[in-house]
């Protein structure tokens, strides 16, 4: 059995692994990340503020074989190295293999602290965030002047209508159709992370609140909301609109699926951090966004979290996807289970904040 032993302050992996060319990553053993260096970052596209505290899950695209991650998990477990391909996701959202090593880091009375990974990218799939970049920004370009030309056009048209005739509500749909294209933009390019978005600590009770309200508002569909009973403050730190948009979309979502008027409610969990405090890098709420529909299908809850992908009944291609980005971009993730006879759980997990 291969043994590592290192120091376990984060001040000697700083000096043994920043100037590394290949990606490093240390996790506790519980394998949430304790530190990262520059190659890892840039690997990923993540910042490391980012991937602190949270686990290597945030990486996964649900393309590696399952079997790959037991086999994983079984041998680092075991206390032995592992080494394979795995195939993630970039913070962009296109995927990437990783060739990954991995082994257990022992303390002084050999028993497992912390897990060392080391992984490079192949060239032929290493990613070149500039084109991508280039890319977002001019279909931001070609689409705003398309809904300029849209918008002024259709205010045009209504002034030489007569006020409350057919034509003019036809035309005030037309106009709330391209504003709701123009703000489905803007959420875009904030997941993306073409623009970074107004980061903040909010209630998580708040911004909860207010998708609620929109939601509510805009489908006249109650939804509750079901905090633990002695919550008395949760903070989440990130952009507002961008958090309002997750949960908005885990609703359009769950709406699409659900079975009765009723039939849709957001329950928060906590995980505390080691001491059962709740704020700080381990410290986690857990928002589950869930549905009494017919459930989803292993494969499809294995793909729903792609880009474009769709069905009949759960998204519209791009929902679930920027909802999965804006987790990741918060140093979070998104995950959605079907258990028997209780419809879909859309599952999104936050590192909690100090006021």
């Amino acid at each position: 059995m291969a043994h590592v032993a290192m120091d376990n302050s984060p001040e000697s992996w700083s000096g043994s692994f920043d100037q590394l060319a290949c990606g490093a990553v240390i996790t506790a053993f519980d394998r949430r990340i304790c530190y990262v260096n520059p190659a890892f970052c840039s690997m990923c596209g993540y910042e490391r503020d980012e991937l602190l505290g949270n686990t290597p899950r945030v990486l996964q695209s649900g393309q590696t074989p399952i079997e790959t991650h037991r086999r994983l998990n079984a041998a680092i477990t075991a206390g032995d190295p592992w080494s394979g391909r795995l195939l993630n996701r970039h913070r962009s959202g296109q995927m990437y293999e990783e060739i990954l090593f991995i082994s257990p880091i022992h303390d002084a009375s050999e028993k497992i602290s912390h897990f060392l990974g080391l992984a490079h990218v192949p060239p032929e799939f290493a990613l070149d965030e500039k084109p991508l970049a280039r890319t977002a920004g001019s279909l931001a370009h070609v689409v705003n002047n398309l809904l300029t030309s849209s918008l002024g056009n259709t205010l045009l048209a209504q002034r030489a209508c007569v006020p409350g005739s057919a034509q003019s509500a036809y035309l005030r749909k037309a106009e709330a159709a391209s504003l709701q294209i123009a703000a489905f933009l803007a959420r875009f390019l904030l997941a993306a992370g073409v623009v970074r978005g107004n980061r903040q600590a909010f209630e998580l009770r708040d911004v909860l609140e207010q998708t609620r309200a929109g939601f509510i508002e805009r489908t006249g569909r109650e939804v509750a909301v079901l905090l633990p009973p002695d919550t008395v403050s949760l903070m989440v730190c990130g952009d507002l609109t961008l958090l309002v948009t997750l949960f908005d979309e885990l609703l359009k979502n769950a709406l699409e699926a659900a079975s009765t008027p009723d039939g849709i409610k957001i329950i928060v969990e906590v995980e505390p951090a080691s001491g059962g405090v709740r704020s700080g890098p381990q410290a986690r709420c857990h928002v589950k966004v869930q549905d009494d529909g017919c459930g989803m299908s292993s494969e499809v809850r294995r793909r729903a979290l792609e880009p474009f992908f769709t069905t009949g009944f759960f998204g519209r291609g791009l929902g679930l996807a920027i909802a999965d980005s804006i987790a990741c971009a918060h140093g979070g993730s998104l995950s959605l289970w079907a258990p028997p006879g209780k419809g879909t759980i859309a599952r999104v997990s936050l590192p909690l904040v100090d006021r």
